[in-house]
């Protein structure tokens, strides 16, 4: 069976990726998990010969199957060509003027793969088309924010994997007692919510003088061509705006450090973490791979209670408002260092490149062709959380009134509507944004 992936790697194209079986080499981790998936079913023998086609020459591994094409257009157009019979592509910006591309007949079919919160434009466009076999999330709680959807019905969930093949060896040395050590690790931009962490560092110091920040991520992760500002952080307007609460007169505060983009040399520092602080604004988190990592290495996880975090965080807190970060990361700081053994069972079971590699290939050779889901979808978890109990009940309304699926939005239509107010609100009560 001939498959084939496609993503833009305008800005990873000089990064050396040859070792990603070992660590992200520095680069988003949409863009990582394309690079990995694409790589593990290249090698494993499945049956599957996979192309990984991307916009600009690359340093992949040796072996691997990549092509250069201009865009996903150029992939799918090559696709329906040479007789792949499955292309997967990301969900993003495929709508408005390629809508009718979607629509029109093609040998190769897609497998979407929503590493964002996809809208309800593109759900709707992917759940008529004939040319989408199957909508793919990175997460169960992610899937399930569209449950009364009519896209749900050909849509299923793959978590994203860890980098590292052999995760109990890595963790094993780090145990034992941990300083007061705060990590972030991510992209330095709005949607990612370090300014959230930034406000509260003072707050946090009044309780826990000797606790130690460490910054890992830079404003060009996905921008490499933004302007970073006086400290080297992050968009320069973006910068300005907290950078007064890491800083004294000219200089950074003591314990304060600014690391950039790493590798994996981000596990010496995760090691040592105490509490690990992911993306505290909650915005735009579908999984986390920071949040797992930052387990993995012993660390809890304090951060806002979202679908992302709900899947992946076990050892750690999930606070429901910005102004009780302060407050949770100290109570983290204040409990001793325990290294949880059942936190990495959780971990090697579901995140493992192992685990998700063979969902994918589950999903290739037996799921797509059978029309059968990977997952039983009928069990709601965290029913409480953004309306999932009624939605399921909408969902099954739904089905015995096909005239509802057209009739009745999705609740998530409210539900948006509810978490713009809420913005609105915290910007100017709380002023955490």
């Amino acid at each position: 069976m001939k498959i084939a992936f496609f993503v833009n790697n305008e800005g990873t194209a000089r990064l050396d990726c040859r070792r990603i079986m070992e660590c992200n080499p520095g680069c988003g981790g949409t863009s990582y998990m394309f690079f990995i998936i694409s790589y593990l079913l290249s090698v494993r023998e499945n049956g599957l010969d996979v192309t990984l086609f991307v916009s600009h020459e690359g340093i992949f591994p040796e072996g691997m199957a990549v092509r250069v094409v201009p865009d996903w257009r150029a992939a799918w157009a090559t696709c329906d060509r040479e007789g792949y019979e499955y292309l997967v592509i990301r969900s993003i910006y495929y709508c408005g003027a390629d809508g009718g591309l979607f629509l029109s007949p093609h040998k190769t079919r897609l497998v979407v793969w929503c590493h964002n919160f996809a809208s309800r434009e593109e759900l709707k466009l992917y759940s008529r088309s004939n040319s989408v076999a199957r909508i793919i999330t990175v997460g169960r709680e992610q899937l399930d924010l569209y449950r009364d959807d009519e896209a749900f019905g050909k849509s299923d969930y793959i978590y994203n994997c860890v980098d590292t093949p052999d995760i109990k060896g890595l963790a094993r040395g780090a145990g034992g007692p941990r300083r007061n050590v705060v990590a972030y690790v991510g992209a330095i931009i709005p949607g990612k919510g370090f300014h959230l962490l930034a406000k509260a560092w003072p707050k946090i110091l009044e309780e826990v003088p000797d606790a130690e920040l460490f910054v890992i991520g830079s404003g060009k992760l996905y921008d490499k061509k933004s302007k970073l500002g006086k400290w080297g952080l992050a968009d320069e307007r973006y910068e300005s705006t907290f950078m007064k609460y890491l800083t004294r007169g000219e200089s950074l505060l003591p314990g304060v450090h600014l690391l950039g983009t790493l590798g994996g040399e981000k596990y010496a520092v995760l090691a040592q973490t105490k509490v690990g602080v992911p993306n505290p604004s909650g915005h735009t988190e579908t999984f986390c791979i920071s949040a797992v990592e930052m387990q993995m290495m012993g660390a809890r996880v304090v951060s806002k209670r979202c679908a992302g975090y709900l899947d992946t965080v076990r050892n750690g807190v999930l606070f429901r408002h910005a102004r009780d970060l302060a407050r949770c990361v100290v109570d983290e700081l204040r409990k001793p260092s325990v290294h949880d053994g059942g936190t990495l069972d959780f971990i090697e079971g579901n995140f493992s490149q192992q685990v998700v590699v063979r969902q994918w290939e589950q999903l290739f050779l037996e799921c797509l062709e059978s029309g059968r889901d990977l997952h039983d979808k009928s069990e709601v978890v965290n029913p409480d959380f953004e309306l999932k109990r009624y939605k399921e009940w909408l969902r099954r309304f739904k089905l015995r009134h096909p005239w509802a699926c057209r009739a009745l939005p999705p609740l998530d239509v409210f539900v948006d509507a509810y978490k713009r107010l809420a913005l609105f609100v915290s910007k100017r009560v709380y002023k955490y944004f």
